[in-house]
């Protein structure tokens, strides 16, 4: 729900007047430079329309805006307040709308990462202008404040406002919509360059080499392409393992991208700093979980037989061994269940 900001400010205490702009001052706190500038040229890693409704969801730049806004009218309450009450709360409020305006700017240059489908033109520009209104808001409302409340300066903070506000409202119910008359994109076709063919059939196990497969037709132009959506993870020095391509392609068929592009940068960076800070800890938790992938993939196998064998099960009882055996994959699911059968009816021949 949007925040509702007076049209005009009205009175303003004189002790408050004096004190917001030597606030501002002494604090020597501005709304951060803008950093978001042509982002309709930066969108490198295509997406499907499902994946960028995720995208948008995700980002929830609509829920940014109204915090910015809620910060926003704290700070308007202070216009009456005392020089004191001004000077104790107005630091902090000022400092958490700052906060508001970096997680608006991060998340949205997340957001221009992405590359939709053209129908979706109309919301990558929803999402700058979005982004640059709120920061447009947090700038006039600075400039408020320095001229001590002044009237002619709250009417740029309100215009800013209202106008972030209608494009998070168009922004929200376009992440939100269903676009049922859209044909469906060949995810694999849209994010990889690949077909659906080629990757989807088979068992999870076997996708590493039904990739590998469908990259031999074409390893350069796949590459190239590859590398070219993931640029902001790998360095164009590094070289395409079968198991860092693995890994990218995963990441590029994933029906939340914004997350796990997210996590990765994050995972990426972490890494990266605990080489540099602790090289020699580093490099064995990672000897160690390298050491742990056979048994890793012996587990997934074993997982996918379950699952496989609950599928093909014509009956409940069928379906509850499958269960058990992989609850029980040691004890074994099939002794677990006739031991359950046992008990059940022995208790039934007593009661009889």
């Amino acid at each position: 729900m949007d925040v509702s900001l007076p049209d005009q400010l009205g009175a303003v205490g004189r002790e408050s007047s004096a004190a917001a702009p030597a606030v501002v001052r002494k604090l020597n706190l501005s709304a951060p430079p803008e950093k978001i500038t042509g982002q309709q040229d930066v969108a490198f890693v295509p997406v499907t329309r499902a994946q960028w409704k995720s995208v948008l969801r995700d980002a929830d730049l609509p829920g940014l805006q109204q915090e910015t806004d809620e910060i926003a009218a704290e700070i308007l309450r202070l216009r009456t307040a005392s020089g004191r009450a001004v000077g104790k709360q107005l630091p902090e409020l000022l400092r958490c709308l700052r906060a508001s305006v970096v997680a608006m700017s991060a998340a949205a240059e997340e957001v221009s990462w992405f590359r939709p489908s053209r129908t979706s033109a109309a919301e990558r520009r929803l999402a700058t202008d979005l982004a640059r209104a709120n920061r447009s808001e947090v700038h006039a409302l600075f400039a408020c404040l320095e001229q001590g409340w002044a009237e002619s300066a709250w009417s740029a903070v309100r215009r800013y406002a209202l106008a972030a506000q209608a494009a998070g409202r168009a922004l929200e119910a376009a992440a939100w919509s269903d676009h049922a008359g859209h044909t469906d994109e060949d995810i694999y076709r849209r994010t990889l360059g690949v077909s659906a063919e080629q990757l989807r059939p088979g068992s999870g196990v076997a996708s590493r080499a039904r990739l590998l497969a469908a990259w031999a037709e074409a390893p350069d132009a796949l590459d190239r392409r590859l590398r070219r959506s993931m640029r902001h993870l790998i360095d164009d020095s590094l070289p395409l393992t079968a198991t860092l391509l693995h890994h990218l392609a995963v990441l590029a068929l994933s029906d939340r991208p914004l997350v796990t592009h997210r996590a990765a940068l994050q995972a990426r960076d972490l890494v990266a700093s605990l080489l540099k800070s602790e090289p020699e800890l580093a490099c064995s938790v990672i000897a160690r979980h390298v050491a742990r992938e056979p048994e890793l993939l012996s587990s997934h196998r074993g997982q996918v037989a379950y699952l496989d064998a609950y599928n093909r099960a014509e009956y409940q009882e069928e379906r509850a061994r499958a269960v058990m055996d992989r609850a029980f994959p040691h004890e074994g699911g099939h002794a677990v269940i006739d031991h359950a059968a046992s008990v059940s009816l022995a208790v039934w021949c007593r009661r009889s």
